[in-house]
């Protein structure tokens, strides 16, 4: 496993703990050209130059995901086909827990597709999902998969305990046959905010995208029930408000209900060490 040493208690150090993760997978190498009507939502691989406005030439730099707006401006340029990188390529598998039961499979099957949906808003390809694997048999089904994927989604809560207080920490990763792995819990609303904040700059890596991150925004805590608090754990929030006026409010996951309902969720929350305000991820850009 790799492991990015020291706590997270700072906006900073989280920040610094997102490049690190993106760091453990390669950028694509190879890229292929595409029609221009075919290329919505794909990573640019290599410069390209736009129609010049008020005298002043533009270009879209590479590592640019190609947006639907920018395509009428490449044809009004004389592009017919552009340069990408290739979709990535993710399997999604859950191991099973030392007692499985119908509940555990459940909550791993909601993961599976909230990931699947969640990488699809991303542009990832996802190969397969929620192959329920005992421990036993992962290693190796796992290693088959490493050599048709690019990335791996572990469902596995055995791998991802930790005390508190070890604070906030990336999900764990490891390497197998090249492929990154990441482990994610079987708690939908815990899988999706790891999944935000630092399974997000590892596939905008392997998809050759900019690591320039959206900002990591701020905002104050809504309401006063001590059991919708935020921590030093990251939370799901529903947020009220823009610019510096940014609300939030935890997201509770509700047992009696076949999963928990993710309409609410606009982001994930975070509270730094002995700070009042709030680092805010919003999903609309992290999952973009």
């Amino acid at each position: 496993m790799k492991t990015m040493p020291g706590r997270i208690v700072t906006a900073d150090q989280l920040r610094e703990a997102q490049l690190w993760m993106a760091h453990q997978a390669a950028a694509p190498q190879h890229s292929h050209d595409l029609l221009l009507a075919a290329a919505t939502g794909r990573v640019l691989a290599r410069p390209l130059h736009l129609p010049d406005t008020d005298g002043k030439a533009r270009q879209l730099d590479p590592g640019t995901r190609l947006d639907w707006y920018l395509l009428p401006l490449l044809a009004a340029g004389g592009h017919i086909s552009v340069p990408v990188f290739a979709p990535v390529r993710c399997a999604i598998v859950a191991v099973q827990a030392d007692s499985d039961g119908d509940a555990q499979a459940r909550d791993a099957s909601v993961v599976a597709v909230m990931l699947q949906a969640a990488m699809t808003e991303l542009g990832v390809r996802s190969v397969s999902s929620n192959l329920n694997l005992p421990p036993s048999a992962s290693a190796a089904s796992l290693s088959r998969f490493a050599r048709h994927c690019d990335l791996l989604l572990v469902i596995d809560d055995s791998a991802t305990r930790r005390p508190a207080a070890a604070g906030l920490a990336p999900p764990p990763i490891y390497e197998i046959d090249g492929c990154p792995c990441l482990v994610l819990p079987r708690s939908a609303l815990a899988a999706l905010s790891q999944f935000v904040v630092f399974g997000v700059p590892l596939i905008r890596r392997l998809q050759g995208r900019s690591l320039d991150l959206p900002p990591l925004r701020t905002a104050t805590e809504a309401g006063t029930d001590l059991r919708l608090r935020c921590s030093s754990a990251l939370v799901c929030v529903s947020a009220h408000g823009d610019g510096d006026a940014i609300q939030v409010r935890p997201c509770a996951p509700c047992d009696a209900l076949p999963g928990p309902d993710f309409a609410p969720v606009s982001g994930v929350a975070w509270r730094p060490e002995g700070q009042r305000l709030l680092t805010y991820l919003p999903l609309a850009e992290w999952l973009h």
